[in-house]
């Protein structure tokens, strides 16, 4: 066999690439500790990914992000804490971060178009709790030619 097979893996946070899930944001930046667990985000904005700028006709579409930066959030569950994390990301602007309960993990330096990009955080792993945890995404424009599209989405899965 010239590929080894491909390893198991296991969803933690789901994109919408299968199921549209729901996020809370807003376009104004919040207070300090916006992506951490403490925040109550009840007042914010709340709709489905992908967060785009514009309708798609060829993609699914979800809340829209008209113009500026945006501050995103959702809550997910964890029942073990898994020893390898990995980033699934969509996102057409090539500025922000994502958090994971409040800690940054990764950089949006790259943008995607319109596929999903994976990155390995699994040193970030241990930051993960069991029971509810908060994904978070600072996203803004970046280089300015990419103010055309903005479209964001993400997830967490772990490889076996």
């Amino acid at each position: 066999m010239f590929f080894a097979p491909p390893r198991e893996t296991e969803v933690i946070a789901a994109t919408s690439a299968d199921q549209q899930q729901e996020w809370a944001y807003t376009f104004t930046q919040p207070s300090e500790g916006w992506a951490g667990l403490a925040l109550d985000d009840s007042t914010w904005m709340h709709g489905l990914a992908p967060l785009r700028s514009a309708e798609d006709e060829q993609f699914t579409n979800g809340a829209l992000w008209p113009t500026g930066p945006i501050w995103a959030r959702r809550t997910f569950t964890v029942n073990e804490v898994p020893e390898t994390l990995w980033v699934e990301v969509m996102t057409t602007v090539t500025g922000g971060a994502i958090y994971l309960n409040g800690e940054e993990v990764a950089k949006l330096d790259v943008r995607t178009r319109r596929e999903y990009r994976h990155i390995d955080v699994s040193r970030y792993a241990k930051l993960l709790k069991k029971g509810k945890n908060i994904l978070a995404i600072h996203a803004d424009v970046g280089e300015p030619n990419r103010e055309r599209r903005r479209d964001l989405d993400a997830g967490l899965y772990t490889v076996k």
